[in-house]
């Protein structure tokens, strides 16, 4: 169960799932979505219709397999998200917002309004 949390907490699957839909989405822009079958066959073949009707590409944004990458992407980022949050929230928090005079004077760069 560890090695599973671990793998949906990886930025690197989140590279790598970005990578496959981007690359897959470009199945969908050239190939054209919702013709009719006759089409596909004149423009495709027969061979070519069937691979295109295999891995559902007629409609691909609506696939099984487009919609799986997906949900693995929002698991994954859920994740990631969940995993780093605690960390994120530490560096943000701000525990002493008003900042001293002699705390301002000790810095390095600093800079003064007259008024």
């Amino acid at each position: 169960m560890n090695k599973i949390y671990d793998l949906f907490a990886s930025i690197k699957l989140t590279v790598v799932l970005l990578l496959i839909l981007a690359a897959t989405s470009i199945f969908g822009t050239v190939i054209p979505q919702d013709w009719q079958p006759f089409q596909y066959q004149q423009h495709f073949g027969d061979f070519g219709y069937r691979v295109i009707q295999f891995f559902s590409l007629t409609d691909m944004y609506h696939s099984w397999w487009f919609q799986l990458l997906m949900s693995i992407l929002v698991v994954n980022l859920l994740i990631c998200t969940l995993k780093r949050l605690p960390k994120t929230m530490k560096v943000v928090k701000i525990s002493n917002p008003s900042v001293s005079r002699e705390r301002i004077q000790k810095m390095r760069i600093r800079d003064a309004i007259e008024s």
